[in-house]
């Protein structure tokens, strides 16, 4: 014969909370404070140097050219997946394209990269771009390149 023991408890009831019951203060203060911590840092973005393709380089028409900067995270937000370096100026070198941000703590160095083609009529064009928080709020240094394409 198999007798089981009961013992009372003393936590928490598993039961369901009734409709219409308050949620304890203690758990929405906390729930607060997080949301809070969340939304409270700040997007920052500070320029290093040019990685590749320096200023006013000669390419060939519709040469593939893959640009990187050096960059430091220097807000208190990481960068992750929905960060996005968009261009806002200039000749149309990548036409409206967003690139997604290399994720990057806040403090850290990072590489920003575009890749696109060359444009195919021989002139200057100048692109500039800048960095864009996950609701689309625009932060840090912009970059840009000068990109001088040559006739054949």
């Amino acid at each position: 014969m198999l007798l089981l023991a009961m013992t009372a408890c003393t936590g928490p009831s598993l039961e369901p909370t009734p409709r219409g019951t308050a949620v304890p203060a203690t758990a929405t203060a906390a729930a607060t404070a997080v949301s809070t911590a969340m939304e409270s840092c700040v997007n920052d973005a500070a320029f290093v140097e040019d990685l590749t393709v320096p200023d006013s380089t000669v390419v060939a028409p519709g040469q593939s050219v893959d640009k990187q900067w050096a960059v430091t995270n220097n807000g208190t937000c990481d960068w992750g997946a929905d960060h996005r370096l968009r261009p806002i100026a200039g000749n149309p070198l990548v036409s409206g394209r967003a690139e997604a941000l290399y994720p990057a703590r806040a403090g850290a160095a990072a590489t920003w990269r575009v890749t696109f083609e060359a444009p195919t009529e021989p002139g200057e064009y100048i692109g500039e771009w800048q960095a864009f928080d996950p609701a689309g709020t625009p932060f840090g240094d912009t970059v840009f390149l000068v990109l001088e394409v040559g006739g054949e």
